[in-house]
């Protein structure tokens, strides 16, 4: 009964922000923007925080995921900026110049307060109050309200007009506006512009914000220029500015000459001699709702946009969702991998991603073949070149069929570098420990090589430990023409040890490796 109840009252709820958010599209533009002011303080939202400084981020703490659906309604009806251009006052009028796609006009508000304020400009407070303010209910800064108009640009539209938008976004970032500002749910310019409503123009305005926060740590630092080709340049301080995404530069202000300079950002450290933050990759930032852009993609089946975030831009494909679960985890369910393109795509770059880790470890069995599930000291090896471990019979099979294995395996089995026994501590003497895998009777020590097996022939030969400390090794071919005892005093025992613990199939008591004789 209880459960019946909470899921009408879960029901109900989501009823109710649901017509709250359908409302609002029927309501005068300012009634609106309080309206979606009010529905986002009802989930969580403090506007003590936004409104104490309009040109920041506000709060960003999380937001419950019961709320999810409520604030998917909201966005729905909040991506059309064009509301606002119907109302006087709507927008302020830099934010109006930057959506109409009014290039001069941007330019010259730029320019007019740069004329106003000292250099360095990237530490004037004017010139951050003009490209950061925060527009609408859904807190937008002019960069998000830019990507937003080309997410929303007509097929239609002349080519003319996308340049302008396009334009207007590289004087945004030259001048220093922030690539990676975030609206009120906690959206980025790739959420905006790489998600599922995106368009090739919003796409290729992400590709700049993405590109241009690698190095947004550096804006307004005190910096040092070096290994530039002017021997004159090197050495001088100066405090950094804007980006340019045509050439991949920050705008360095340099009081000794009294002039800007657009510099790589490998020849700009800084000058307090602390090590730059670690690049930021905005594809890999979550919303409020703790998801990247890249759920966005998979939800919608945007195969084109997941090959934007993955293949050019790296996004973490190991990111977990607000559910705890990443899409490299779905890409392990049958069902998922053959009916989600952007699942399929990820499972590609997932196997991918692990081919590199192999192959700078040919003991690659601490991570599944298949899947790349992290094994610890589970897992079954392949019995054939016994170094790569599986979770699961399923996994090796798909492996054998699928992913290559069948064509890399006699490779993988050829360049395995072993461990190198030394004759002197092979114990020809059956211990008490070694009698719970052979019968004394049928044990008959056999340092040699095996029937039709030749030097340097390599062979599968299976290592018992009976996990008593100290204990001999038993090791024999599987004709038993070749079985003897190895002593815990010779060198590689250690590592056998470790090897046979990791078998989960036998209990950590036996495992299969090859081994050759050298003479």
């Amino acid at each position: 009964m209880e459960s019946h109840l909470r899921e009408y009252q879960k029901k109900k709820e989501l009823e109710h922000w649901a017509n709250l958010a359908e409302s609002v599209k029927k309501i005068p533009w300012d009634d609106q923007q309080a309206s979606i002011r009010f529905q986002l303080q009802e989930m969580g939202n403090n506007w003590d925080i936004n409104f104490a400084n309009p040109s920041d981020d506000g709060d960003q703490s999380p937001i419950d995921r019961k709320h999810k659906s409520a604030a998917n309604d909201l966005y729905a009806v909040c991506w059309d900026l064009r509301g606002g251009l119907e109302v006087a006052g709507g927008y302020s009028p830099f934010a109006l110049h930057c959506i109409t796609a009014n290039v001069a006009m941007v330019r010259k508000s730029i320019a007019s307060v740069n004329y106003k304020s000292p250099l360095p400009y990237s530490r004037q407070q004017a010139l951050r109050d003009l490209l950061e303010r925060r527009q609408t209910g859904m807190w937008l800064s002019p960069i998000l309200m830019v990507i937003l108009m080309a997410v929303n640009t007509n097929a239609q539209k002349e080519e003319e007009e996308d340049s302008k938008l396009s334009m207007v976004m590289k004087l945004l970032l030259r001048a220093g506006a922030s690539p990676d500002s975030k609206d009120v749910m906690g959206k980025t310019a790739v959420h905006l512009g790489a998600g599922f409503r995106a368009t090739q123009l919003s796409m290729e305005m992400a590709d700049m914000c993405i590109r241009a926060s690698k190095t947004s740590s550096l804006y307004g630092k005190d910096v040092i220029l070096e290994g530039l080709k002017s021997a004159g340049m090197n050495g001088k301080k100066g405090v950094v500015g804007g980006y340019d995404p045509d050439t991949d530069r920050r705008s360095v202000y340099i009081p000794d000459l009294r002039k800007e300079a657009w510099i790589k950002p490998q020849n700009i450290i800084l000058a307090n001699g602390k090590a730059m933050k670690e690049k930021l990759n905005l594809v890999n930032v979550p919303d409020r709702f703790g998801l990247i852009p890249l759920y966005e993609a998979s939800s919608s089946d945007r195969v084109d946009v997941a090959s934007f975030l993955v293949h050019k831009h790296n996004a973490d494909i190991h990111i977990k969702d607000d559910q705890g679960v990443s899409l490299v985890d779905l890409s392990r369910h049958q069902a998922a991998f053959d009916s989600q393109p952007v699942v399929r795509l990820v499972a590609a770059a997932a196997r991918a991603e692990a081919k590199k880790t192999y192959e700078s470890s040919k003991m690659a069995g601490n991570a599944c073949g298949n899947c790349y599930k992290s094994l610890g000291e589970e897992g079954m090896k392949c019995a054939k070149c016994l170094v790569t471990f599986y979770c699961s019979r399923e996994c090796q099979v798909q492996d054998w069929k699928k992913g290559g294995h069948k064509q890399e395996c006699s490779e993988i089995a050829a360049s395995f570098i072993g461990i190198k026994l030394s004759s002197r501590d092979v114990d020809p003497e059956l211990a008490e420990s070694s009698r719970a895998f052979t019968n004394e009777d049928k044990f008959c020590h056999s340092y040699q090589l095996p029937q039709t097996v030749k030097v340097g022939e390599k062979f599968v030969v299976a290592v018992h430990y009976c996990q008593s400390e100290n204990s001999p090794l038993l090791i024999r071919d599987a004709s038993s023409t070749c079985q003897f005892q190895y002593k815990h005093t010779g060198p590689g025992y250690v590592q056998m040890v470790k090897e046979v613990q990791k078998e989960a199939t036998w209990g950590g008591r036996k495992t299969y490796m090859k081994a050759s004789f050298d003479e």
